[in-house]
């Protein structure tokens, strides 16, 4: 006999979850790359490869680098530009506003100046996992 059913285990297979949609992973991704690279405040990209604000994350997530020429290029991980316009859209209704404003603290947001790597950090995955 080649099979013998009180003999055979099912493997267990992982529970991964369920499949989230590209803008939250998109978000998810972008965490990564703020606590790889580290985070600025006042300009993009603090020189090549170094920390990068809410929008560069969201830029390097998407092409995996800061230039013009890599929005030209189409996405390295397969976000689609609308993937990246609702990343964004989303990020500024849960902010209630400026992206770059809201990270580089050129105004008060919830009482204090300028959201900070950790605030940046939670606030994207806050809103991925929405």
């Amino acid at each position: 006999m080649l099979f013998d059913d009180k003999r055979w285990i099912m493997p267990k297979i992982p529970d991964i979850g369920p499949e989230i949609e590209p803008w939250r992973r998109l978000l998810l991704d972008a965490v990564e790359v703020i606590q790889k690279r580290g985070w600025t405040s006042g300009q993009i990209e603090d020189g090549d490869g170094g920390p990068v604000c809410a929008l560069g994350a969201l830029q390097v997530a998407r092409h995996g680098r800061i230039s013009a020429r890599a929005r030209h290029k189409g996405s390295l991980n397969n976000y689609s530009a609308e993937d990246h316009r609702m990343a964004r859209t989303k990020l500024q209704n849960a902010i209630g506003g400026s992206i770059a404003r809201w990270n580089d603290g050129s105004y008060c947001f919830l009482g204090h100046r300028g959201a900070g790597k950790a605030e940046v950090i939670r606030t994207f995955k806050r809103i991925a996992k929405s």
